[in-house]
């Protein structure tokens, strides 16, 4: 039974970030690339396979949807996704991101080339996205 105390230790040294990064998760904020601020839901399966729909509103009317397709992994504190895919045309682009913290279902990450912190919530499948007139990160 010396294993389970070793285990516990290691579990305990692990560090906030090191948790099931797959799943469904939204956030809300500003996106250096574009230049203002939009909503996403990004869907990460444990087999490897991303998808991330972005939306932007103004005055209540949908004026942004972009969907990219491809490929996520974490090794240590350092995310990275392969885009192969946006709006159903091929793209190939990599972002990386450094983990910053966790607590709970709230991640917030680090895009390396822009240096923008960007946080989400882990979300189940039956998410709806916000009204318009929220369009702002839920805690």
């Amino acid at each position: 039974m010396r294993v389970l105390p070793a285990l516990l230790l290691l579990l305990a040294a692990m560090p906030a970030w090191a948790f099931d990064f797959s799943g469904r998760w939204y956030g809300f904020g500003y996106q250096p690339a574009w230049g203002f601020a939009t909503q996403w839901i990004a869907q990460r399966l444990p087999n490897g396979d991303l998808q991330v729909e972005f939306r932007r509103y103004e005055n209540c009317q949908l004026v942004l949807q972009q969907v990219e397709r491809g490929s996520w992994m974490v090794e240590g504190s350092r995310y990275s996704s392969l885009i192969v895919q946006v709006d159903g045309q091929s793209a190939m682009r990599v972002e990386d991101y450094e983990l910053l913290d966790q607590q709970g279902d709230i991640v917030r990450y680090r895009h390396l080339r822009s240096g923008q912190v960007f946080q989400a919530r882990r979300v189940t499948q039956d998410f709806a996205w916000p009204e318009c007139s929220g369009g702002q990160f839920i805690s």
